[in-house]
């Protein structure tokens, strides 16, 4: 089995690592989650069964799984984002002009919500996303900005930070996994989520009706579509090829 790149958020700690399986601990070290956490450990192609990873709270019940994915046509110009976990369970919405980036963020933000207005904050919520931008953001650099007054390694304004500031308040208190995936290469749900935000963002080109999908469907509150409303809010001035260092952020 191919390796998968996956990250981890839990209300008091995260873990990132390259994953192939995973083997639930919980019930045989009933012990070391007293506190209802869970532990697990992840088997490495490297290593073999090496990592472990401690996330504390309430043990969730289910694993709800979406992709998340942003489209801008000009980075920036029109442009798109959109959640899909199937068919009849999927949003999408975008702006006149903005940046491939600030689609990403957006549509894990409005994933993130819709979860959360259907009463499923409770629940892990795996995303996969084909940004590592979006990953690194939120898995790995958005506590440093925090304690830097949202500010980079060499003390500039973070880029994309109002979405990042409003992802950094949704998340606090969920279980969050995030599997990267190689956009473009036929991942279904990936292609789905692709195609409903460049679909938002040449409708935006067009001048037509934007499809914005049914909304969560799937358990907890079934939610309308989410109303697409142009953001006027300037888009980010940031580079499209994404540096994989904080210190470039």
């Amino acid at each position: 089995m191919p390796a998968r790149q996956a990250s981890i958020i839990g209300p008091e700690q995260g873990f990132c690592g390259t994953l192939s399986a995973r083997e639930d601990l919980t019930s045989s070290l009933s012990g070391t989650c007293a506190r209802g956490g869970r532990l697990w450990r992840e088997k490495t192609d490297e290593d073999g069964w090496s990592v472990g990873a401690l996330v504390m709270g309430r043990v969730p019940s289910m694993t709800l799984i979406a992709a998340a994915d942003g489209s801008s046509l000009g980075n920036p110009g029109p442009a798109g984002w959109a959640w899909y976990v199937d068919d009849d369970c999927w949003a999408a919405g975008g702006w006149e002009s903005s940046t491939n980036n600030r689609g990403e963020l957006t549509a894990v933000l409005e994933l993130l919500r819709a979860t959360e207005a259907a009463g499923l904050a409770g629940e892990e919520l795996l995303i996969q996303c084909d940004s590592q931008y979006v990953i690194n953001s939120l898995t790995k650099w958005r506590h440093g900005w925090k304690k830097r007054g949202w500010r980079k390694a060499d003390g500039k304004p973070v880029l994309n930070a109002d979405l990042v500031k409003d992802l950094d308040a949704a998340l606090t208190g969920r279980t969050v996994r995030f599997e990267w995936v190689r956009g473009h290469v036929g991942h279904p749900m990936n292609e789905a989520a692709d195609s409903r935000a460049r679909g938002a963002a040449t409708a935006y080109q067009q001048g037509c009706p934007v499809p914005s999908g049914p909304g969560w469907t799937r358990g907890g509150r079934a939610q309308e579509a989410v109303p697409d409303v142009a953001s006027d809010a300037a888009p980010s001035s940031g580079p499209t090829i994404v540096p994989q260092t904080d210190a470039l952020f």
